[in-house]
C-alpha cells in the first residue's frame, strides 16, 4: 500500500500508521528535503532537522514511499541529498509525442 493519492491536479504524500506507510522520521525528512527542494542539503543538517543520527533507513525508507511518484531523493557528493522531481513512473513507455 502506496502513501501516495492522486488529487487529480497533483499528488500529496499522506503519513499514517497504516501498514507501508512511512514512519513519522521518513515523512519529517521529506519535508526537510521538499522545503530546500532544488537544492543539495547536508546529512548533517538533515539528521538535526529530522533529530536522529543516522540517515541511511530513513532514506532507504523514504525512496521506498517514493517509489512510482515523481519524486526522487538523489544523494549527491560527500553526504548531500536533493529531492528532484520529474515525471511519474507509470511502468509504461509514453509515445514520443
Amino acid at each position: 500500500m502506496r502513501n501516495w493519492t492522486s488529487t487529480g491536479g497533483g499528488e500529496s504524500f499522506s503519513p499514517g500508521a497504516s501498514a507501508g506507510c512511512s514512519p513519522p522520521a521518513a515523512w519529517a525528512l521529506f519535508e526537510a528535503l521538499y522545503a530546500g527542494r532544488g537544492h543539495p542539503l547536508s546529512g548533517d543538517f538533515l539528521r538535526r532537522a529530522i533529530g536522529v543520527s543516522a540517515l541511511g533507513d530513513h532514506v532507504y525508507q523514504l525512496r521506498r514511499a517514493l517509489a512510482g511518484s515523481r519524486y526522487r531523493v538523489e544523494r549527491h557528493r560527500g553526504d548531500e541529498y536533493e529531492l528532484t522531481a520529474g515525471e511519474a513512473f507509470t511502468g509504461t513507455r509514453r509515445p514520443p509525442y
